[in-house]
């Protein structure tokens, strides 16, 4: 029985990681300028292109299909990369790219998209006195588009950035 479900298996996730037929690329970011843009700790948004990428679009209602998180310039030394390579590893739901980076902003603390309570403060002299209190959703329960619309985090636009100017553009006459 394992043999016909493991062919099974490859063929699926065969046909699921192919790239989907598309038209015209649109709105591709020159990576020189994304290179210079990025900042470490930002999130990068992707749409990807395959049928991976589309299931995770539909089942999470999302324009992104995959997250990434930018840490910088190369990593010091071996044993920071394997601790940052083992850290995903082992558990399936840590291995989903925003689950990861949500565990990560969530361990230092830093808001995604908490649930919020208004709570009276203890203060006797004010009636109408109310105070936030935050409280951390399960990492688990993160898909890309929570980083989008977050208040907490920037949408950096890396062309606007570049100091983008739509007179220079060439069109097709």
């Amino acid at each position: 029985m394992r043999g016909p479900l493991t062919w099974i298996g490859r063929r699926l996730a065969d046909y699921l990681s192919r790239e989907r037929p598309r038209g015209e690329q649109v709105g591709l970011v020159n990576p020189a300028v994304l290179a210079a843009t990025l900042r470490p700790c930002d999130v990068l948004l992707v749409e990807g292109n395959t049928r991976f990428s589309v299931a995770i679009k539909y089942l999470t209602q999302s324009t992104w299909s995959h997250t990434a998180l930018y840490i910088g310039g190369a990593l010091g030394p071996a044993r920071l990369r394997r601790r940052m390579i083992a850290f995903g590893s082992g558990d399936l739901t840590r291995a989903i790219c925003s689950t990861l980076i949500a565990q990560a902003f969530q361990s230092v603390h830093f808001p995604i998209l908490p649930e919020v309570s208004h709570v009276k403060t203890g203060d006797p002299a004010c009636d109408n006195c109310y105070e936030d209190i935050l409280r951390i959703r399960h990492h688990s329960l993160f898909a890309p588009r929570d980083f989008d619309v977050s208040p907490y985090f920037n949408v950096v636009k890396p062309t606007i950035e570049a100091g983008f100017d739509y007179r220079a553009l060439r069109w097709e006459p």
